[in-house]
């Protein structure tokens, strides 16, 4: 039986050879489980001239498998069978070789955190949804809408004839297929992927709607690529007529993929596109930005590990590149995501909403949803500062995120990034859809129908006021006296609830971490649904509470007893 296993595990290495042979830049499928694929190394010699020589010496197929451009940089295949890192080694040792590495495989990240995928047009929930209030997306769509700017989106394709996408896309390429049709392959039901590239697609053009997006297909169906081909497509994405002396280059590139891999080929491309300008561009030097226009900001996923091991090229530490973590509708780091200095900004990446094939939309949760967000925010940026290079661009943005809680300090305020300062203290009278303030008022005898809110300091209900609202997060306390009527459902309150001398009240699905309480009121109160880390206090009512089902941590008092 040994034998047995023996004879099928070398067959199984016979056709994963024979595989590689077939389609050596995409074929990663059985290789993936080492991470890099089978028989390839790379190289950048410090002249092309000794490459004969070199590849004679350490068992290379001669004739490199590619060239990137004119730079003496190859991908070459292994005659003897030696495992590339230990090749690698081999060859960086060498004083004629300035780097060398195996080609490794990156990945899209969110193969397990598909959440749902609901069938039908929720176009209006996918503009509405609370990541777009929470980076204050309304107030940016005031200034600008991205007009101008383009963002390439180097994924698994895109669904070109997806509402959210018609008339936004701009050509693009299948780096996977090496033909101009950069669609989405596979199935939902196949491919856990698939969609990928649409659903990031859509999130950079919900935070820059006018922007243009350049699709081009680096992963294959089942999220895998290797780091060749991502070297090719950036260089494609900052010059993709191939002539230097005209500038129809990406203004943003987003990556939302990652390896765990520290590689100095994509180290040396990133840095290539996030320059300045070529001024010879004839020569053979670092830069690969044409005459005319300004380095692309690179903006990558730091990963779905959840935990502070840097991942690649997110943590390449490249000037004019951003590294992206998630946080939650609580403006905390999502539990999933990576952190460390080496990570930026976070941006919304739980549970968010976008396009997917075939006309719908789904919910995922990654770094891969939170970097796009970043990347349209970039290209806004760009689009009123059209002199700014891509550090300034980064700068931008780090300097005008808001202040979080956790191990990335920062999450993205698209707003400030344009100049729009938060709210000192909103007076709310009407419906709204989102607001971020300092701390929100509701006049006397005014109604306020609120669908999302992130209060810094205190929410108040004065004499006669009503106050309808759900999505909020509020890091003070809610104070009600005298008010009409305060309805608060879904919402997060950092200090206590308050409602006293007043009409009617319900609390439902919120979490309140000080004390709930509610007395002297005259008309209904409906509890329900609530996690209390305090008190629920309940006392001199004119009608007894109803509702149930709340966690209470503390006690719960007189009238609210059975609740």
């Amino acid at each position: 039986m040994n034998r047995l296993l023996l004879l099928l595990v070398i067959l199984l290495t016979l056709i994963t050879m024979l595989l590689s042979l077939v389609a050596p830049g995409m074929s990663v499928r059985a290789a993936a489980l080492n991470g890099y694929l089978p028989d390839q190394v790379i190289l950048k010699l410090v002249q092309s001239t000794d490459l004969t020589n070199i590849a004679s010496e350490y068992a290379l197929v001669p004739t490199p498998l590619d060239q990137f451009g004119s730079r003496p940089i190859f991908r070459m295949r292994i005659l003897d069978g030696a495992p590339p890192p230990e090749r690698a080694a081999q060859l960086a040792a060498d004083p004629r070789v300035i780097y060398a590495e195996p080609n490794f495989i990156g990945r899209a990240p969110e193969g397990v955190q598909r959440v749902s995928w609901p069938k039908g047009d929720e176009g209006n929930d996918f503009r509405e949804q609370w990541a777009a209030g929470m980076i204050r997306l309304p107030e940016a769509h005031s200034v600008t809408r991205g007009a101008g700017v383009t963002v390439a989106v180097l994924d698994t394709g895109v669904d070109a004839t997806h509402p959210a996408l018609a008339g936004r896309l701009v050509s693009g390429y299948d780096f996977v297929d090496l033909d101009a049709d950069p669609s989405e392959v596979g199935s939902s039901e196949q491919n856990l992927h698939y969609g990928h590239g649409t659903h990031v697609a859509g999130l950079v053009a919900l935070v820059a709607p006018e922007a243009r997006i350049m699709p081009l297909r680096v992963l294959d169906e089942d999220g895998s690529g290797d780091i060749w081909v991502l070297a090719e497509a950036l260089a494609y994405a900052i010059n993709p007529d191939g002539d230097p002396t005209t500038a129809d280059g990406a203004d943003v590139i987003n990556l939302s993929l990652s390896t765990t891999y520290e590689t100095d080929l994509l180290a040396e491309i990133v840095a290539a596109v996030t320059c300045e300008q070529d001024d010879d561009p004839g020569e053979d030097d670092d830069c690969l930005v044409s005459p005319g226009q300004h380095g692309a900001v690179v903006v990558a996923a730091a990963g779905n590990s959840g935990s502070d091991v840097p991942e690649y090229p997110a943590a390449e530490g490249v000037i004019g590149s951003l590294s992206v973590g998630a946080s939650t509708h609580t403006d905390t780091l999502a539990s999933f995501s990576n952190y460390g200095s080496w990570v930026h900004v976070a941006a919304p990446g739980e549970g968010i909403l976008s396009s997917v094939p075939g006309g719908e939309y789904a919910v995922w949760s990654g770094t891969s949803m939170a970097t796009p967000l970043v990347a349209g925010e970039a290209a806004l940026v760009r689009a009123v500062n059209p002199s700014f290079t891509a550090v300034d661009i980064v700068g931008q943005i780090i300097s005008k995120s808001e202040g979080i809680s956790g191990s990335v300090p920062k999450r993205i305020d698209v707003a400030a990034a344009l100049g729009i300062p938060i709210i000192g203290e909103y007076q709310c009278t009407g419906s709204i859809g989102f607001v971020t303030a300092d701390n929100l008022v509701v006049p006397p005898g005014a109604t306020c129908n609120l669908a999302g809110a992130r209060i810094k300091g205190s929410v108040k209900v004065e004499d006669g006021a009503t106050l309808n609202a759900s999505g909020m997060y509020v890091m003070g306390s809610v104070q009600a006296k005298k008010a009409a009527s305060v309805n608060v459902s879904n919402s997060i309150i950092d200090g206590s609830f308050e409602m006293e001398e007043g009409g009617s009240a319900q609390l439902d699905g919120a979490q309140v971490k000080g004390d709930a309480k509610f007395i002297k009121n005259m008309d209904s109160l409906t509890i329900s649904d609530n996690t209390i880390h305090g008190n629920l206090q309940c006392k001199e009512n004119a009608l007894m509470p109803t509702g149930g089902n709340n966690l209470v941590q503390g006690n719960k008092e007189e009238q609210c007893s059975g609740l």
